[in-house]
């Protein structure tokens, strides 16, 4: 059987796999037929090609990428509001620890913050939505919100959905006034958007007005804001007190600081003292000259020196007191061992009177005067 396929593989066309291998040769030798042939079904299969790609490239890659966009947008805001949030949360805390430690003073935000809870009882994040500047929020994230508010019936998906398909432009679909009427439908959506959140914002602050109750973290908030209003009242209070004071002991019968060294006291008088008043009503100036920028101590020997000094007044004047009095002793000693013995007068227990040669003679009997002559 192999046989007969083999000699009819010259020109007959059987079954057989060695015949239809060679009837392929001969088509192949034909390069006129050939050529003719092959560019029809090229050109036909190329145009079906081409219709089928540029649809699916125009119709399903646009919608997939710009539904990933409008995804990472919205996930973007989100985290943006709730880092904001936390943000603000993290400086509440802080200054709420600042004010119980040191007294320093709120800072702007976070009293605005503090007032809004205490008079409305609403909380952080209450005031982070009325206070959002929706003027610096993209176009898509605001017309997003806005249809999460007037279509709460909707979810994100069919959001983006209805966004593409009122909103979408496809430069090389699209006819030109089709492409202006999105654009225009697009703009005054976006109006209506902004004035429904703003309007939205004083509808808002009204229903927090009215919620009945109050957290507790509003309570904690309020308590202290009052006791915070409270103490700066009692501060502002007492630092008037201590200025009146001052003012009072400098231009009264102020005579000079007195100094107790020992058994004596001295008194140390000034010259200028509307100064020392005014530096010495605020501790605030005194401190601050050993502070930075951020007010940390810079100069730790200055402070710990002054604040000594301060503190052991009396003592380091006795100090310093002593110490003159010891230099002065050995001044006057040193002295004392330059002078020449020379120069020193010698006295002499012989007198001479009239020619007469006395002595004095210290014994029992003071009394006595012995004159001794000599014999000639």
């Amino acid at each position: 059987m192999s046989e007969e396929i083999k000699e009819t593989a010259g020109g007959e066309l059987t079954q057989g796999e060695f015949k239809i291998k060679k009837a392929p040769k001969k088509l192949t030798n034909k390069e006129p037929s050939v050529k003719i042939d092959l560019s029809k079904p090229k050109e036909v299969v190329e145009e079906a090609i081409t219709k089928i790609d540029l649809s699916e490239e125009k119709v399903e890659k646009p919608t997939v990428e710009e539904e990933e966009i409008k995804i990472i947008e919205e996930v973007k805001d989100t985290e943006e509001v709730k880092e904001e949030v936390k943000e603000i949360t993290k400086e509440y805390k802080e200054a709420v620890r600042d004010e119980q430690v040191t007294g320093k003073t709120l800072p702007e935000n976070i009293e605005k913050l503090v007032s809004f809870m205490e008079e409305t009882g609403g909380n952080i994040d209450d005031y982070v939505r009325l206070n959002t500047d929706y003027s610096k929020v993209d176009d898509d994230s605001l017309l997003r919100e806005y249809y999460k508010n007037t279509k709460p019936h909707l979810d994100h998906e069919e959001i983006s959905f209805i966004m593409e398909d009122n909103f979408k432009i496809d430069e090389d679909l699209d006819e030109e006034r089709d492409i202006k009427k999105k654009k225009l439908a697009f703009k005054e959506e976006i109006a209506k958007a902004k004035s429904f959140l703003e309007e939205t914002k004083s509808k808002y602050y009204d229903e927090i007005k009215l919620r009945p109750g109050v957290t507790q973290e509003q309570q904690k908030a309020t308590d202290f804001f009052n006791r915070y209003n409270e103490n700066q009242k009692l501060k502002a209070d007492k630092h008037k007190q201590f200025v009146d004071r001052t003012k009072d002991y400098f231009t009264k019968d102020f005579k000079g600081f007195e100094f107790n060294l020992g058994d004596n006291k001295f008194k140390y008088n000034i010259n200028n003292t509307e100064e020392v008043i005014d530096q010495q009503s605020d501790l605030a100036k005194f401190v601050g000259k050993f502070l930075d920028e951020q007010g940390r101590i810079e100069d730790h020997e200055g402070y710990h020196k002054a604040m000594y000094a301060a503190r052991n007044a009396d003592t380091i004047a006795k100090h310093f007191y002593e110490q003159g009095k010891s230099d002065g002793i050995k001044n006057i000693v040193n002295k004392s061992k330059n002078i020449e013995t020379a120069s020193r007068p010698q006295n002499s227990e012989d007198l001479f009177i009239n020619g007469f040669k006395v002595k004095a003679i210290s014994g029992v009997d003071s009394a006595k005067l012995k004159i001794k002559t000599k014999q000639k």
